[in-house]
């Protein structure tokens, strides 16, 4: 069997809380800056205004970097990797899954939501780009960790890849759409 590979960045939508907590940072970031030429120039040390302003602008925006946020799945031969990517630099990889430790693999909607729900997890990873978007979920028993559930947003090939790989562990055969070819006139 001929190797597969498939790999997918999410961006990760910005919700309510999120985005609040970016304007928490840009008005904290703006009253400390104010605070910091008001305080050096009350004291007279005026030649180190500059670098306290830089340093609170940097550590300011250094914050609402590290609120944006990316996933990337990775499917190689079944086997699934989720990391977190921060302001597209830091990296922490959030799962890895062998293809021995599957249990199931099925689209999270009305009909299979209760296999999601029920039992008990050791580690639950949501790694939608939003609490809306349409999702696969992944049950599967990792070693050193436990029962683990995840959430993700699967390409097609990502999903042809399980199915080759895992056909028992899918809930649904996934059939993959067919693409139209054009006809081309010469």
């Amino acid at each position: 069997m001929q190797d597969m590979y498939a790999e997918y960045i999410v961006k990760k939508r910005a919700d309510i809380k999120t985005s609040l907590l970016k304007l928490l940072i840009i008005l904290a970031s703006a009253i400390l800056m104010y605070l910091a030429i008001m305080l050096t120039q009350t004291f007279g040390l005026i030649f180190i205004m500059p670098a306290c302003v830089a340093i609170i602008a940097w550590v300011g925006y250094r914050a609402f970097l590290m609120l944006s946020i990316e996933y990337e799945y990775l499917v190689t031969n079944g086997e699934l990797d989720i990391d977190r990517i921060f302001a597209r630099r830091g990296r922490k990889r959030l799962i890895n899954v062998k293809t021995n430790a599957y249990e199931l693999i099925a689209p999270y909607d009305d009909e299979h939501r209760s296999a999601y729900d029920e039992g008990e997890f050791a580690k639950t990873v949501d790694a939608r780009s939003a609490p809306d978007a349409e999702a696969w979920f992944v049950l599967a028993n990792v070693r050193d960790v436990g029962r683990v559930r995840i959430l993700f947003e699967p390409t097609p090939k990502m999903l042809t890849i399980f199915s080759e790989y895992l056909p028992r562990q899918m809930a649904v055969r996934y059939v993959p759409p067919v693409e139209d070819e054009e006809e081309e006139d010469f």
